[in-house]
């Protein structure tokens, strides 16, 4: 008996090779593949008959992997490039650490002043990372209608999120005076959820139940953390 041909395209249909060989149960997806100095994964699978010759084949996807722009780059390069990035984030906890401890009259008024603006853009952020977890999202390799709808789904959510925290918090009265008019903006702030807060708790174990079941155990974890912290 004649062994199957084991044929490789691309993701155009292409043929990039073809060997005489058994089916190959371990080319499963994702799995990776070299041919011509190149590095591809296996996208899918499936068994065809050649309308040349009539004869069954088996035919895998593949799907070229690309470095990106930093992975090209040399090792030396790229700890160059990582400590220039580092170095910011490190001088701003610096700071806040010596803000903290010698000027503590004025973590009110910084946290005042930010507050809006980086919970929002939190927000925008955590739907774009949400949807950008979901299986078969609107965007993944293999775009599922579940998926791409929780993944739009969640970009809204976040947008919606940001523009009602934006619209729930302006300010009573323009923040003219630093540092008070920022440390009151605070306070009001803290009264204005107060009332809200135990609620926010209530609700955190059914989004990180939700989020287990979507497979985002990752962030299902941070949000845990975050109702620990608050807690306690």
């Amino acid at each position: 008996m004649n062994p199957l041909q084991t044929c490789f395209v691309d993701e155009d249909n292409q043929l990039l090779t073809t060997i005489a060989s058994d089916w190959q149960p371990a080319l499963t997806e994702k799995t990776k593949v070299k041919l011509n100095d190149r590095d591809y994964q296996v996208s899918r699978s499936y068994f065809a008959v050649n309308a040349k010759n009539q004869t069954l084949g088996y035919y895998v996807v593949l799907k070229e992997i690309k470095p990106g722009c930093f992975e090209r780059l040399s090792e030396d390069n790229q700890f160059f490039l990582s400590a220039i990035l580092a170095a910011p984030t490190l001088g701003l906890l610096g700071a806040g650490l010596l803000v903290y401890y010698l000027m503590p009259d004025l973590v009110a008024p910084i946290l005042g002043w930010g507050i809006r603006p980086v919970v929002a853009i939190s927000l925008i952020g955590t739907g774009l990372l949400i949807a950008n977890q979901i299986k078969g999202g609107y965007v993944s390799e293999h775009p599922t209608l579940l998926g791409s709808y929780l993944y739009v789904l969640s970009i809204w959510v976040g947008l919606l999120a940001a523009f009602i925290w934006l619209s729930s918090t302006v300010p009573a009265k323009p923040l003219v005076v630093w540092p008070t008019d920022y440390a009151a903006y605070l306070n009001a702030l803290r009264v204005q959820f107060e009332p809200i807060w135990p609620i926010i708790l209530g609700l955190l174990p059914w989004l990180v139940f939700v989020l287990n079941i979507l497979g985002l155990e990752p962030i299902a974890k941070v949000f845990e953390f975050l109702r620990g912290r608050a807690k306690g």
